[in-house]
């Protein structure tokens, strides 16, 4: 197992500003053609339309991780569903 040294992070909510970070992210990945094959100001587009849209409704939340200097290495989405048979919502990563 590698013991190497890793970043020192901070977990905080996203932000508006974390939109061009997190798009670069996606892009990264290769994984999602209707990203693969659009734009990048198109995946932006979509990005910050969808995070709009998360922060303005309690169900879902958005954090980043950032290392020192404010640099955004990765993103984790939660949606909270709500469950009859439990006392509260469950969350869903995406």
């Amino acid at each position: 197992m590698n013991e190497g040294k890793r970043p020192n992070c901070n977990i905080r909510p996203a932000t508006p500003d974390d939109v061009p970070a997190i798009a670069t992210i996606l892009r990264g990945l290769g994984w999602f053609s209707i990203i693969n094959d659009t734009p990048a100001a198109e995946t932006e587009t979509r990005v910050r339309r969808h995070l709009r849209l998360c922060l303005n409704d309690d169900s879902h939340m958005v954090l980043v991780a950032e290392v020192a200097g404010g640099a955004v290495l990765g993103y984790v989405a939660v949606h909270w569903l709500p469950y009859l048979i439990l006392l509260g919502p469950e969350g869903c990563v995406s």
